[in-house]
């Protein structure tokens, strides 16, 4: 007699009612494949499959039961119609996707202002779906550790300066900055700090919850200009090469039988660059020069990760 494997009615419940919708969309797909996609062993999986071919409409009889055939080591199903919708999110599912839309919100830069409506677009359908739940009692912010804004303040009372490293979006590294601190100010919830940044020789903003590793320096504070935190206009020219439905929904006043030539406006010059980058040879970087420069040495070091990829690349000069 065959080993009973451990599961929870409930967990194995669930997994029956996504087994329908995703074999349905799936069909053919590889019993080991399956067990993997699910993160069960094969043997679980063949169980639960056994359970779902007695599944069916009342009747019982061939005619309404779901067929599943699986011998040959490959699943096919049949006459589960009725189980074709995905189920809907429970309510720890829920707020893990709420959690993980919010903390993604956080991450994008101004320039991402299209994206962002959409992401919060879905962040309001999931806070609706959490009906047991007050949409306006839940909200998603970083915590920021005492220690960090302890010594940012000791900093700004003391006019020392402070060494720490930065997470930027936009570069997507970790930097190294050694700044003087002004003041901490709140905007939609998130805590920022304005202060002077020897690295740059200018006055930045930094996000309190991208700050790690901070440390006191010897630095004394000393006075600057004033604070001109807002950086400087980039303006940017592109060339259209392909009128794709991905070119047409992000610059909508690109048309077919319109300019090709197009002049941008960003803050960002790593922005433009990584922007350029993700259409994959579908829009040209005219300038400036050098997020042009950037965007060849990216795309050349992308390349040189395929050993038979020798001369292709994507057409920025």
């Amino acid at each position: 007699m065959s080993k009973k494997l451990p599961t929870s009615g409930l967990e194995g419940a669930s997994r029956l009612l996504d087994l329908a919708p995703y074999l349905l969309t799936h069909q053919g797909i590889e019993i080991s494949e399956l067990a993997r996609e699910f993160a069960v062993p094969e043997k679980q999986i063949l169980a639960d499959l056994n359970t779902l071919w007695m599944c069916g409409l009342p009747g019982y009889t061939p005619l309404e039961l779901i067929d599943i055939s699986f011998d040959s080591g490959y699943v096919t199903i049949r006459n589960a119609e009725t189980l074709q919708d995905p189920r809907s999110l429970d309510k720890n599912e829920s707020l893990a996707l709420l959690l993980g839309l919010s903390y993604l919100h956080e991450q994008l830069s101004a320039e991402s202002a299209e994206l962002a409506n959409e992401i919060t677009s879905l962040i309001l359908k999931v806070r609706t779906s959490l009906a047991t739940v007050s949409p306006q009692q839940m909200d998603v912010v970083s915590v920021i550790s005492p220690s960090i804004r302890a010594l940012i303040e000791e900093a700004i009372a003391n006019r020392t300066s402070l060494i720490f490293n930065y997470h930027s979006k936009s570069k997507d590294s970790l930097d190294n900055r050694e700044v003087s601190p002004v003041e901490l100010y709140v905007e939609n919830g998130s805590e920022y700090l304005i202060a002077f940044c020897h690295t740059a020789n200018d006055y930045r903003n930094f996000k309190l919850a991208r700050i790690s590793e901070i440390s006191s320096s010897a630095r004394q504070s000393s006075s600057h200009s004033a604070v001109t935190v807002d950086p400087a206009r980039i303006s940017a020219q592109i060339e259209l090469l392909d009128f794709s439905r991905n070119v047409v929904e992000r610059f909508p006043l690109a048309t077919p039988t319109g300019n090709r030539i197009m002049d941008l406006d960003t803050f960002n010059v790593e922005w433009l660059v990584r922007e350029v980058l993700s259409f994959s040879g579908e829009i040209r970087l005219l300038s400036p020069i050098e997020g042009r420069r950037l965007a060849k040495e990216r795309a050349a070091r992308a390349l040189a990760q395929y050993s038979d990829t020798k001369g292709a690349g994507i057409p920025l000069l």
